[in-house]
């Protein structure tokens, strides 16, 4: 990968909303990947922008589900992981325009509404799992450094894909979020570069499952490749050399570029169908978002 290539960083009005919403006590931040040019196609930061200015507007109103706190922020350590924290949906309503009248916050439906439009369902999606048909589609923003990523991949994924996922009540779409430096960049692209050959969600499994329980994991080339071969990527030589994919690169710049559109600011945050849950929560949590959904389907 060359030493001159990053994500790009959000843009202001967007960046003003992340400072406001999606991140959690107990949750530390890291920095931004190292910069790097030509990563971003400008058809990809076009669509996304468009996006990203509808949602970036209404954010602060999304319905935050935080129980414990568990989650990977862009910046600070936190001092108490354990302290529970909800956004107030209503916070900011009836904000002065400047102009004598008072400008009315979205709802917290609309702006479930807008975060769910989101979704993608692209049926060649190496990054998802589930049906494209699915009622309920999950998103997660993450970092393969993020140890907090590692508990959920590790403690609670599995048992939503045998509940929801497998029975076809469930889509899950992944999106890197890659928060810590390089190592978190070339982790991202190993995943990436072992889809290329029908193992993402195989490399993805894995990679979390050797995380240690605190700290940022190590993720050196060398280690990539060796979880490669622990997972049976056949073509080693591809993998490595699709580790400096530009068209890898900008899948999760896309992703990336996203993320930073909406003001993620922890990883793992998560959307069902919209609506924000953030860290590494039990998956009693999960179940009761995923099944409040559902419900709504089936009324």
């Amino acid at each position: 990968m060359s030493d001159n290539y990053t994500p790009q960083p959000p843009s202001t009005d967007a960046q003003a909303a992340a400072n406001q919403v999606i991140w959690t006590e107990g949750s530390s931040r890291g920095p931004k990947p190292p910069r790097k040019t030509n990563f971003v196609a400008i058809a990809i930061i076009a669509a996304i922008v468009l996006i990203g200015a509808l949602v970036a507007l209404m954010v602060t109103a999304a319905p935050n589900v935080s129980k414990d706190g568990a989650g990977e922020q862009t910046q600070t350590e936190s001092a108490d992981p354990s302290a529970p924290q909800t956004e107030d949906p209503n916070a900011g309503a009836g904000e002065d325009s400047g102009d004598g009248s008072a400008t009315e916050a979205p709802s917290a439906e609309e702006v479930a509404q807008a975060l769910a439009g989101l979704k993608r369902l692209e049926a060649d999606d190496k990054a998802a799992l589930g049906s494209v048909d699915a009622p309920v589609v999950i998103i997660e923003y993450s970092d393969y450094k993020c140890p907090y990523c590692a508990v959920f991949s590790r403690d609670t994924m599995g048992s939503i894909k045998t509940d929801f996922i497998d029975k076809g009540l469930v889509r899950f779409e992944w999106r890197d979020f890659p928060i810590f430096g390089e190592q978190s960049v070339d982790g991202a692209m190993a995943a990436r570069a072992a889809g290329e050959q029908g193992l993402f969600w195989e490399y993805n499994e894995a990679l979390y499952a050797q995380a240690p329980e605190s700290g940022h994991a190590e993720l050196t080339r060398d280690v990539l490749a060796d979880v490669a071969q622990k997972v049976g990527v056949a073509d080693l030589d591809k993998f490595k050399a699709d580790l400096d994919s530009e068209e890898l690169q900008q899948r999760v710049a896309r992703d990336y570029q996203e993320a930073n559109q909406i003001g993620v600011q922890s990883t793992p945050t998560f959307l069902v169908n919209g609506q924000v849950v953030q860290g590494a929560q039990p998956y009693e949590v999960f179940q009761q978002v995923i099944q409040g959904e559902l419900d709504k389907v089936t009324d």
